[in-house]
């Protein structure tokens, strides 16, 4: 059963990635293409995202907490700009002055991944992130 059919007042919050200063996303990736050779996999890269910032989501939180219609609702806080993971993993590499060719990677190659890179120290791929990567929606629009 779902938290709603559990609690039908609950007011649920859904993120999609946040980032912000410091933030486990954009500086994991900042600090792994350091050291990426100038071809780098990207496991499920036409995964779309709409990344949030920190600020927006502590916001959304705050009003989601202060107001009354709010019970009972989900509320999806989503940034403004849906982009794919390939795309930002460009975009952070192009910021911190690295040309690389990003090498998209099919669903099934990257579980494979996931279950190898879980075990290194700071895991860079998950199984749990594959599964969020091609589970629902980050973000409903």
């Amino acid at each position: 059963m779902g938290l709603r059919a559990e609690v039908a007042e609950a007011v649920i919050l859904r993120p999609s990635v946040i980032y912000g200063p410091r933030d486990h996303f954009v500086c994991r990736f900042a600090g792994l293409l350091r050291f990426a050779p100038p071809g780098l996999p990207v496991p499920l890269a036409t995964s779309l995202l709409a990344p949030a910032y920190v600020a927006d989501v502590a916001f959304g939180l705050a009003q989601a907490l202060t107001q009354a219609d709010a019970v009972g609702q989900t509320y999806e806080l989503c940034g403004p700009e849906v982009l794919s993971l390939g795309a930002i993993v460009g975009a952070i590499a192009r910021a911190r002055g690295r040309r690389l060719a990003l090498w998209p990677s099919s669903p099934a190659t990257s579980l494979r991944l996931a279950r190898l890179f879980e075990y290194l120290p700071y895991a860079p791929f998950t199984v749990d992130q594959w599964h969020m990567l091609t589970g629902r929606p980050l973000c409903r629009r």
